[in-house]
């Protein structure tokens, strides 16, 4: 798996499906789910196995990649892109100042 540590601040970063990555709050991401020879407006994305719903920070582009502005506690997790039958995940872990990892916050089950 694909390993990405972002060391200092960056606004944009782009990354593919099938890695994982550690991120600094307040960055913005872009998650490609390279599908071949099919509809990208069929791609659906999950986060932790629930469908993901867009929102003012999360959207959908329409070449079926992932957008998350502004990262917080909120979007750590498993990402996962499905096109079809076939799938694939993206980690997203979020580093605090101390350089340790965050904790997302408790879900209100």
């Amino acid at each position: 798996l694909f390993r990405s540590i972002q060391t200092r601040q960056e606004k944009r970063i782009n990354f593919t499906i099938g890695s994982r990555a550690y991120l600094l709050p307040k960055t913005s991401v872009v998650i490609k789910c390279p599908v071949r020879r099919f509809s990208k407006s069929f791609i659906q994305w999950e986060k932790d196995g629930k469908p993901l719903h867009s929102s003012k920070r999360l959207g959908i582009t329409k070449s079926g990649s992932l957008k998350i502005h502004n990262l917080e506690a909120s979007d750590i997790g498993v990402y996962r892109c499905i096109a079809d039958s076939v799938y694939d995940t993206f980690v997203l872990k979020l580093i605090g100042t101390d350089n340790r990892l965050l904790d997302p916050p408790r879900s209100e089950e």
